[in-house]
C-alpha cells in the first residue's frame, strides 16, 4: 500500500509569494539581469557576436558596458559561429579598446568539437564546468549550432526549454544569452516559443551598413533598458564600442560628412597629408569635428580603401586604383 505523503504534492500558501524578494541583482545594470535566458536576434553582419565579446569581456573583468555598471563574473563563451583565429582576434582587440590586461578577463571558451544541449552527458559536464569555474553567464552564438532541433518545433523548443535552459539558470544560478538570426522580413526565424521561453529578448540593427547600431528590447520581465544605439570603431590593434546618447544620434551625419570632407583633399594621387595637416584644413574650412569622430573617419576611409596608411606618423594618401577595386 502506497503512504499517503507520497501522494501529496508541496503547496504552497500566498505567504510565499509575499517572502520571495524583487531580485536586485545584475549581471550587467539593466541590461542582463541574473538567472534569465535572454535572446539577441539580427540580420548577419550586425555586430552581434562581437558584441557578445564585448558584454563577455566587460562583465569578466567589471567594466561598464555601453553606459551601465557590470559586476566582475564568470563566462563561458561558446562560439561555433566563427573560428578560433577570428574570436582570438577580435576578442583581443575587444580588450585592448577597454585598457585591460590579458591576465585580468575570466573568460572561458568552450572548444568548437563540443556541444550539444540535448545530449545528457554533455549536459552533465556543462553543469559541472559552470559550478566549478564559478560561472555566471553563458554565451551560445549561434544556438542552433548547438542542438539537433527544429526551429519552427514549438515541441522541440519546449524539450530544450525544460532538458536544458530551465535546469541549468535553476540548478547553477547562471544567466544564458543565445545568439539568433533573422528571416528576411527581419523577424526572429522559427517558432514563437522563442521568445516565449525567454526572459529579455534583444534586436540588434546595424544603420546602413555603418559602423553605428541600435540594440531595441523587444521583451523584457524586470525593467531592462528599451533602447540603446551605439557606435564600434575598428582600429589596427583596438575595437572600441561607445554609447551614442539620444542628443548625438546626429553622428551618423557628421561621420559621413566628415569622412566625405577628408576624402576630398585627396584629388592627386601623389598627394601625402600627416593627421596634423588634415586638422590644419578642415580648420582652415571651418568644419566643426571631434577627435574621435576624426579618429573613425580615417580609419572608415583605410578600411573602405578610398585613403592608405603611409610611414610611421600617421600619414595618408589616396589609395592606389588597384587596392580601391579589390
Amino acid at each position: 500500500m502506497i503512504e499517503k505523503d507520497v501522494w501529496e504534492l508541496e503547496l504552497r500558501d500566498y505567504s510565499y509569494f509575499e517572502s520571495i524578494k524583487p531580485e536586485r541583482d545584475y549581471l550587467i545594470k539593466n541590461f542582463i539581469p541574473v538567472k534569465s535566458l535572454i535572446m539577441m536576434f539580427s540580420p548577419p553582419a550586425s555586430f552581434k557576436s562581437i558584441l557578445a565579446q564585448y558584454m563577455a569581456i566587460c562583465i569578466g573583468s567589471g567594466r561598464e558596458c555601453l553606459g551601465c555598471k557590470s559586476k566582475v563574473k564568470g563566462v563561458l563563451l561558446c562560439d561555433r559561429e566563427n573560428n578560433d583565429n577570428l574570436i582570438a582576434d577580435k576578442m583581443k582587440k575587444i580588450r585592448r579598446g577597454l585598457g585591460i590586461r590579458k591576465k585580468d578577463v575570466p573568460v572561458y571558451y568552450l572548444p568548437r568539437n563540443e556541444g550539444d544541449l540535448l545530449n545528457e552527458e554533455f549536459l552533465e559536464k556543462l553543469h559541472h564546468a559552470i559550478k566549478q569555474n564559478k560561472i555566471s553567464l553563458v554565451i551560445f552564438d549561434t544556438l542552433h549550432r548547438y542542438g539537433d532541433y527544429q526551429e519552427n518545433s514549438a515541441d522541440d523548443l519546449s524539450r530544450l526549454y525544460t532538458k536544458c535552459f530551465s535546469p541549468l539558470i535553476d540548478k547553477q544560478k547562471v544567466s544564458i544569452l543565445f545568439l539568433h538570426h533573422t528571416k528576411k522580413q527581419g523577424d526572429f526565424r522559427g517558432s514563437g516559443d522563442f521568445e516565449g521561453m525567454c526572459d529579455v529578448v534583444y534586436k540588434l540593427d546595424r544603420k546602413d551598413k555603418s559602423d553605428f547600431f541600435t540594440i531595441k528590447n523587444t521583451k523584457n520581465r524586470t525593467g531592462e533598458l528599451e533602447k540603446v544605439t551605439a557606435k564600434i570603431t575598428f582600429f589596427d590593434k583596438e575595437i572600441i564600442i561607445e554609447k551614442v546618447d539620444k542628443n548625438e544620434d546626429n553622428q551618423i551625419n557628421k561621420l559621413n560628412g566628415l569622412t566625405e570632407k577628408i576624402n576630398s583633399y585627396f584629388v592627386e594621387t601623389d598627394l601625402r597629408l600627416k593627421t596634423s595637416e588634415i586638422k590644419n584644413q578642415l580648420k582652415k574650412d571651418k568644419f566643426d569635428y571631434s577627435e574621435s569622430t576624426l579618429k573613425r573617419a580615417l580609419n572608415k576611409l583605410v578600411n573602405k580603401k578610398k585613403l592608405e596608411k603611409v610611414g610611421e606618423r600617421g600619414g595618408y594618401m589616396k589609395a592606389s586604383s588597384d587596392e580601391a577595386n579589390t
